[in-house]
């Protein structure tokens, strides 16, 4: 791995599910994530103020929050949001979805521009995958190459 400013890998977890929010961060460290650089919020109004304050590398979104949808949180950081526009974005939802409400957050997801979707509960491989910075910083890297 090349030479990284650790200090420039930020993350930050939006999920009212405390537990969830322990299995991410405990994910995200064992794959390259310094614990005292993963910020969390458990609501969307929490999130926001973070956002405003920091800038961040990875973003892990849950659909479901109790006072703002993750889609509506979406296009806030996408579009009104500059220093937080280029961060790896991660949302998830449960399997229980049905099939409309999925297609309908694939279109939104497609449209907002997340980078990775993932149904909770988790699996062990996706993790593994997903949740590796030396991956997100080769999906940043594609996507500044695609302008």
């Amino acid at each position: 791995m090349t030479e990284i400013n650790e200090e420039e890998f930020k993350a930050l977890i939006v999920d009212d599910n405390e537990d969830v929010c322990q299995v991410i961060e405990a994910h995200l460290c064992q794959n390259g994530f310094k614990s005292h650089l993963i910020d969390k919020a458990f609501r969307a109004q929490e999130a926001l103020k973070l956002l405003k304050a920091t800038k961040y590398f990875f973003i892990f979104l849950d659909v479901r929050l109790p006072d703002m949808d993750g889609t509506s949180l979406i296009e806030h950081i996408r579009k009104d949001d500059s220093k937080n526009k280029d961060a790896t974005l991660m949302m998830s939802s449960g399997e229980d979805l049905d099939d409309m409400i999925k297609e309908y957050l694939e279109q939104k997801i497609e449209r907002d521009k997340v980078d990775i979707f993932l149904l909770k509960p988790f699996k062990q491989s996706d993790c593994d995958n997903y949740f590796d910075i030396e991956y997100m910083i080769k999906q940043q890297q594609k996507k500044k190459a695609k302008g």
